[in-house]
């Protein structure tokens, strides 16, 4: 799920800065900044001087037109020619400088849009229109912390502009303040005229922040003011999964699906959610209307395959996954799976070959040693497994599993005891209350000798599950 669905504000307001600086002003003619020296002193100015300022200003007037019909021409260099030659017959005309701005930034010369348009809004602080630019230049450069300044005082001049809100709260995200983006958008949404989509991107706000009840309470209020919506229904599906509310989360993607029959995500999360409940057939169904639909979304066929190895279908398993290599033209996608049901029907030959794919087509990624170590294991390779779960802990030192299993080879063996403690120590340090890490620890303590640690702790596992492992490990300390 993304965090925040994206409000385009910076492609926004490119098309509305833009548009102010490239279109609003050829009609209108250019206006020479005013020097408040000049306005605390005035001073007679001769005829002379006076004819010779109308000259500057009519030759800087057609060379601003000639960079006008070039720009509207899309012949950009030509353009910025004609609006450098109009600053130099007229330097303080400040409309031209925007434009050269403007053009450049047309132009890919970032740089040097950016040195005119910061002199540009340094000049003229009240223009709104160039310090959105400005800010987008600085957005564009990676500029964030530059282009927040600007926004914010765009604010300062502007309290109510929209445009400078919304971008401002994605440049807080991208910062990581969602506190103060949330501060933005909850503005936005008190105003009488608050769209629809302010509500959605609110919503999304708190569900980043995990704030669900007020998630819900936005993205309801999204619904409210636009039933078609469906991006809300798929979020607020996605908020009710985090809550642990399968029904309602199963409600809010039904009614997605109502509105946009046509959209593949929306069967693809139900299917989820069926499957998280147990429900495979239904699970299943809703697959097959995302392959209708899309056939080339590798996700589906792996979901798939999934169920048919709960179901101990591996045959199935390896079909579908197969399928899904044809079908999305992307075979690498697949190989970890398939090394995974390849193993499960004890193909282990295919099994570790498709892992050995796997590790050659995802560099640093620690789950294909992961898998081989464990398949490995399951031959009895012994020191290829421990190799492989090194290897993978190497990439990920984190990879619970690889911490736990090898841990556990370590306690079955009744050797490195101590290394096994620790290893399975880190495992539950990334999941406290997994019983199956739990089992491994008080199997451990118990090869070291300490049975009342075992005891406590495999006590500790039967709370979380009963399997017939740990209380046959519980039954032997005891």
């Amino acid at each position: 799920m993304k965090a925040v669905k994206r409000t385009y504000a910076v492609e926004l307001v490119i098309g509305a800065a833009v548009a102010v600086v490239w279109c609003g002003c050829a009609s209108v003619p250019m206006k020479p900044r005013t020097d408040p020296a000049a306005v605390s002193s005035p001073q007679r100015i001769s005829d002379s001087e006076l004819r010779q300022s109308r000259d500057a200003q009519s030759r800087a007037y057609g060379y601003y037109l000639q960079g006008l019909i070039s720009e509207q021409a899309n012949q950009l260099d030509a353009a910025i020619d004609g609006y450098q030659r109009a600053l130099r017959a007229d330097p303080r005309a400040g409309i031209v400088e925007i434009k050269l701005g403007a053009a450049y930034f047309r132009k890919g010369d970032f740089p040097r849009a950016l040195v005119i348009l910061e002199k540009a809004a340094g000049a003229e602080p009240q223009n709104i229109a160039v310090r959105q630019l400005l800010a987008i230049v600085q957005v564009t450069m990676g500029r964030m912390p530059a282009a927040i300044a600007t926004y914010e005082s765009i604010l300062a001049v502007d309290p109510h502009n929209q445009q400078a809100m919304v971008s401002l709260a994605d440049l807080y995200l991208v910062n990581r303040e969602p506190e103060k983006a949330v501060m933005l958008y909850e503005r936005l949404a008190a105003r009488k005229d608050a769209s629809p989509n302010i509500y959605f991107n609110l919503g999304m706000l708190y569900s980043q922040l995990r704030r669900y009840d007020a998630a819900i309470e936005n993205l309801e209020r999204t619904i409210s003011l636009d039933a078609r919506h469906v991006e809300a229904y798929m979020a607020l599906g996605m908020v009710y999964e985090l809550k642990k509310e399968a029904q309602k989360s199963r409600q809010a993607y039904e009614q997605a699906i109502l509105t946009n029959p046509d959209n593949p995500v929306a069967y693809f999360r139900l299917g989820q959610v069926y499957a998280e409940k147990g429900e495979f057939s239904a699970a299943l169904e809703q697959f097959q209307h995302v392959i209708a639909i899309n056939p080339r979304i590798p996700d589906v066929y792996i979901e798939i395959a999934q169920i048919h190895l709960k179901q101990k279908k591996y045959d199935a398993a390896v079909e579908v996954l197969e399928k899904g290599q044809e079908a999305c033209k992307d075979p690498a996608r697949f190989f970890l799976f398939l090394g995974v049901a390849n193993s499960l029907r004890e193909n282990y030959t295919a099994a570790e070959d498709y892992f050995q794919k796997a590790i050659a087509a995802a560099a640093g990624s620690d789950l294909p040693f992961f898998y081989l170590g464990a398949l490995y294991d399951k031959q009895g390779k012994r020191e290829a497994a421990k190799e492989y779960f090194y290897k993978a802990l190497e990439i990920n030192p984190h990879n619970a599993d690889a911490c736990n299993y090898l841990g556990y080879m370590y306690a079955e063996a009744g050797v490195n005891l101590e290394e096994a403690v620790d290893l399975i120590e880190r495992a539950l340090e990334v999941e406290p209350e997994n019983g199956a890490y739990l089992d491994s620890l008080g199997w451990a303590y118990y090869k070291k000798g300490d049975i009342k640690a075992a005891i406590s702790v495999l006590k500790e596992a039967l709370k979380i599950s009963n399997s017939d492992e740990i209380m046959e490990h519980y039954d032997i300390v005891v």
